[in-house]
This record gives C-alpha cells, structure tokens and sequence, in this order.
C-alpha cells in the first residue's frame, strides 16, 4: 500500500525466484485486479523452470 498500488496503472515485479514472483502477483491482483504486471524471476532455479 505503501508503494501506490492502488493509484497506478500497472506493476513490473521481479524476484529471485518463481515462488516469490507468484505470492507478490496474486497479492497485487487480489488489491486491484485490473492492474497490468509483467513479471519475472531471475534465479538459477527461475532459469531451469
């Protein structure tokens, strides 16, 4: 909330791996699901997957 969530357009998340990207998705969606996110994780194990 903190951040402006609910006053922008849309999001670009990235993390270290794909279980911290999808938490940080589903928890901006949940307070305004008609934001636009680009995602992605940048890990070793985000490579592989």
């Amino acid at each position: 909330m903190k951040a402006g969530i609910k006053k922008s357009q849309g999001s670009v998340i990235t993390f270290s791996d794909n279980s911290e990207v999808l938490y940080t998705v589903f928890s901006v969606k949940e307070l305004d699901s008609s934001l636009d996110i680009v995602c992605g994780a940048s890990g070793k194990e985000a490579y592989r997957n």
